[in-house]
This record gives C-alpha cells, structure tokens and sequence, in this order.
C-alpha cells in the first residue's frame, strides 16, 4: 500500500466546501453546476468526443456516474462519437473516428485509477496509442497497492503530450499532484450530474445497510448481523438479470453480450453495442435506487449509496471502506451536509442513523416526492 496520502481521510481545510445547512436539492444543484463548470472549460460546444470505459456491470454506482457523464455532456452540447468497454476497446476503431473530427477522448470517471480493476488496462493502452490526442481523465479516486505498478503509470503519463486529469477528493487530487506529470483538477462524482432524483417506492425499513462484500470493504463480516429494523443488502447480491429489471432488460442484457462477444471479430458492431449502453445504465440505476429506497434512513460504505441517498433526499450515515475513497469524498464535498454523517465504525454509524431517524417524521421519509 502507499502512504498516508493515499489511504488517510483529508481532514484539513478543503476548497471548494458546501454551504453549511445546504439541503440536499441545493448540494446536489451546487455539485451539479460545479461539474458543468469544470467541463464546460475543458470542452468547448461542439466538441466531439470519444469516450472509454463504459461500466457494463450491475455495480450501481459506475453506471449511475456514467449517466450522469452523459447527461452533463449533452447539456454542455458535446457530441458523443465513440463509445466502448474497457475490454472492447479497439485501437484501430478509435483512430478512424479521430480521423473523422473526433477531437477529445474521456476515460470514464469512478474508483479504478490505480491496480485493482482491469479499467486501469485500457487507460494505459489509449494513452499509450494516442499520446498527442487531448484526453481528460473523468473524476476519479486513485489508489494504487504497488510503487512499481503507480511508477509504470506516471510513466505513461510523463509521454502523454495532452492529458488532463480530474480527481474526485483532495487526497487523490494531492496524490495526482505528486507523482503525476500533467495537469490536474479537484472535480466532483459525475453521478451528480444526475441532479436530484425521485424517490421511486415507500420506505419498509428504518434502515437499509448497503454494506460492500468484496476487496474494498474495510469490514465484510460487521453488517451481516441480524438486527431489527435494519435491512442488510448489497447491489451485487442480486444477479444481472435481476438488475436489468427482468423482461426488455434481459433481452437487452442478452443482446449486449452476444455483441460484446463479437465486436473483435467485427469492429463495426461498437455502434449497436453503445446503443444498449444507456439503457441497460438506466435500468440499473432504477434497481439500486429501489433498494436505497426501503430505508428511511441508509447506512453504507459504498461511495455512491452515499451520492444517490443524497440526491433522493434520504439521509445516509457514511462508514469508510478500505480504500479510504468514502471518507476522503465526503470531507472533501460534504463535510458540512447535514443529512450526510460519516462514522468511525459499523457500530458508530447505527448508533447515528437510529438518531437520524427521531429526527426524521415518518410520512415525511416515507412517501415519495410530488405524493
């Protein structure tokens, strides 16, 4: 592991903060236009843009942040020409639309920058192959487990002529900073260009535990206990056809994987693939967004079970995960959210949602917006 840049919370004084008191529909505008104002300094109207890495999972906060990448885009009047997955990703398909005026690459944002995830695998090999080409590096939290593998890395940053990177907490912003040659940003999650959601279903539970159960929980085996009133759940539990919402979905989720299996063979096939990118997004977006919705409050160590409770207005009690990308967010964006509080433990964290909940009135967290 690195050192305590890289895995301690950033307790110091951090700009941009939030407004103290903010509600969470003028936290989530305030992001919101932050983002569009960052962007819209990078990339001018009318830019063309390719775009790597699309979350093609079930993992509901990659494509939540990849929606709301699309959504900021649009309304910034970027045109999006090339769309792929980190494992579909094509040298020679990219290079034909920059011949054809594409003239910026984004690498989708998220929690991949470093040597856990096979994302990182593309990263490397676009900047490699197009190293004079601009390319913007959406918000990402970074964290490597190797100094060599972190070293090769700055390497292929140190030849790109062009890249800019944005990050999504201080601490990741200072590591960039550090060991990486080329501009950098603090930018917040694009899941924030979402804006404010609706709350899709009544809540059924006090709390809903949204605890992770894979390399990055800090504590697997702590939200597994049985506890009244609490529902201890995870996205990934559900199979990705469940995900996808059963019917159409699946169809879509079918159609996606036999194209998945064939565009190596037939490079023209990226175009209908991205055609169930957003789609298949959406419908994943709508399940976590039912899960979070059965608590009137939600405990989680998942990053963006924190952004999506904010933006339907549930209050969430944040617990680190072992990646520490939890706790530098949220002290970096939302230290002063009154209904976001970070714990220091699982325990911690019940012990503030059963408070959050006295403050809470039932009819007010239980019914949905516009009812």
């Amino acid at each position: 592991m690195l050192g305590p840049l890289m895995l301690k919370h950033h307790n110091g004084p951090v700009e941009p903060r939030l407004r103290a008191g903010g509600q969470a529909a003028a936290i989530s505008l305030e992001l919101e236009l932050t983002l569009e104002r960052i962007l819209g300094r990078l990339l001018p109207r009318g830019t063309r843009a390719a775009l790597i890495n699309y979350p093609n999972h079930h993992n509901v906060g990659d494509p939540a942040l990849y929606l709301g990448t699309i959504r900021v885009l649009r309304r910034l009047g970027v045109q999006m020409t090339y769309r792929c997955q980190h494992r579909t990703y094509s040298r020679d398909s990219l290079a034909r639309e920059l011949s054809r005026g594409t003239n910026v690459i984004l690498i989708n944002g998220g929690g991949n920058l470093g040597d856990q995830y096979p994302q990182q695998q593309a990263r490397e090999r676009v900047l490699a192959d197009f190293p004079d080409v601009p390319t913007i590096q959406l918000p990402q939290s970074i964290w490597f487990a190797n100094h060599v593998n972190l070293g090769n890395f700055a390497t292929v940053v140190s030849r790109h002529q062009n890249l800019t990177l944005l990050l999504r907490d201080q601490a990741s912003y200072e590591a960039a900073r550090r060991y990486f040659d080329a501009p950098s940003t603090l930018c917040p999650d694009l899941a924030f260009g979402l804006g404010p959601l609706p709350r899709p279903l009544l809540a059924s539970q006090d709390v809903v535990w949204l605890r992770r159960n894979d390399r990055e929980s800090a504590d697997p085996e702590a939200p597994r206990r049985t506890l009244d009133g609490v529902e201890s759940i995870d996205w990934l539990d559900a199979s990705p056809e469940e995900a996808v919402g059963g019917g159409f979905g699946v169809w879509l989720l079918h159609i996606n994987r036999r194209l998945t299996e064939n565009v190596g063979r037939v490079p023209s096939l990226w175009h209908p693939l991205a055609r169930t990118f957003d789609p298949l997004a959406g419908r994943r977006l709508a399940y976590g967004c039912r899960l979070l919705a059965r608590g009137r409050t939600v405990v989680t160590d998942r990053l963006h079970g924190v952004v999506l409770a904010l933006l339907m207005g549930i209050p969430v009690v944040a617990v680190d995960n072992r990646k520490h990308k939890v706790g530098n967010f949220v002290a970096t964006w939302l230290r002063d959210t009154p209904d976001v509080q970070l714990a220091s433990s699982h325990d911690e964290a019940l012990c503030m949602a059963r408070d959050l909940l006295g403050a809470i009135p039932f009819t007010a967290a239980a019914r949905s917006p516009g009812t």
